[in-house]
Parts: C-alpha cells; structure tokens; sequence
C-alpha cells in the first residue's frame, strides 16, 4: 500500500489545486512567483503534479526501510527533496527535466524528425533525467544504492514507465483536448480536475506497479 502513496498524493494534489483555485497568479508577490511563470509552467502545467509524486516517492522509499538510523535519515530525506525540487523547479519551472526534453524536442525537429516523432523523443529525454534525479535522491533519502542486475533491470523499467508517463501528461495538449481549461492562467473547475487526476493516475501507473514488484 505505501508504494500507492505517491501517485496518491500526486491525484489529491490535483484536487487541491481546484479546491483553493490555484493559478499562476496566486503566487505573485511570493518567493515562489519568479520560479512558476512563463513558457514551461503555461505549456506543461501537469508536470507540477510529477514533481509532487516523484517528492512523495522519495518519502514514502525512504520511510518504507526498516532499521536504526531514522533519525539521520529526516535529514538526508530533506536534502534528497530539496535536491529533487532544485531540478525540477531551477531556475524556473521545470527545471533541467522539461529544458532537457524541450531542447531533444526541437533539435530533432530540426534535424528532420516529424512533430510526432520529437514529442515522442523530447518525453524520453525528460523521462530520463527525472528518473536518474528520482533516483539518486530517492537514494540519498534512503541511505541505500542498489547494485545487480535485478536493480539495473528494474531501472530500465522504471524508466519505460516514467517515459509513459511524459507523454501521458503531454497528451492533451497534443492531442486538442482541452483538458485544462486554460490552466494555469485560470483555476481547474470540478470536471477539468477528474479528467486531470485521471490522466496524473493513468501515468503513474505503470511506475506504482514496478515499484510494488521491487520486492
């Protein structure tokens, strides 16, 4: 159950977000206002909610080991998450996850690649980063690496997931659904965040049912 926890936390995030009509705007006049602005938070506004469940992944692994030492491990859970939010959200939103598949995006594009084949691409490319962030955070916080090639095998797959995911939270805005309404510009209405938090579960599925099988 507690490998379910994030992608919990990233739905609830969701509708949290239209209980308290949060847009862009409501962090103006906040530390937070120069960091979500601008193209990346206007144009892949879903990846706020990747950045709650890779937080939360990263709590819930490091809480799931047993064992002494939890004390020191507070600290090296919030070095890992400020780490983890330094990539995503540095030095504005997205951080170098989104720049990273932006720029395999549009030097593909560039190059020949059909518009299909650069979103398909570009998803890879921030679904690599965030998986080697993701994971040398998640652990930091734990205070364990994995080596073998049980550990390698379930990294690719997590990988594959997480790619999965990208271009799940990508999809709307590929596809002309328009899902969010105008979000961030506008606050998320009720029927906007069910098909929110159905596309945010959808995504994270495939990397929920890896992490359960880890044991």
């Amino acid at each position: 159950m507690s490998r379910s926890i994030p992608a919990v936390c990233a739905v609830l995030a969701v509708f949290l977000c239209a209980a308290t009509g949060f847009t862009q705007q409501s962090l103006f006049g906040t530390v937070l206002e120069d960091a979500f602005y601008g193209f990346f938070f206007q144009s892949y506004p879903l990846f706020l909610f990747a950045v709650v469940y890779g937080a939360a992944r990263i709590v819930a692994e490091a809480a799931a080991k047993s064992g002494r030492g939890r004390f020191w491990r507070v600290g090296t859970v919030i070095l890992a998450i400020a780490l983890f939010l330094l990539a995503c959200l540095y030095p504005t939103f997205g951080g170098v996850v989104l720049r990273s598949g932006y720029a395999t995006a549009s030097m593909s594009f560039l190059r020949g690649q059909t518009a299909d084949a650069a979103l398909v691409l570009g998803a890879g490319a921030s679904a690599l980063t965030y998986a080697t962030v993701l994971g040398l955070c998640t652990a930091l916080a734990a205070v364990r690496i994995r080596m073998g090639r049980r550990a390698v095998g379930k990294a690719l797959a997590s990988l594959l997931a997480l790619w999965f995911g990208a271009l799940i939270l990508q999809a709307p805005a590929r596809f002309g659904y328009d899902v969010l309404a105008g979000f961030p510009l506008r606050p998320l209405g009720w029927s906007e965040a069910l098909a929110v938090a159905a596309l945010v579960a959808i995504a994270a599925l495939p990397d929920v049912v890896i992490s359960r099988s880890g044991r």
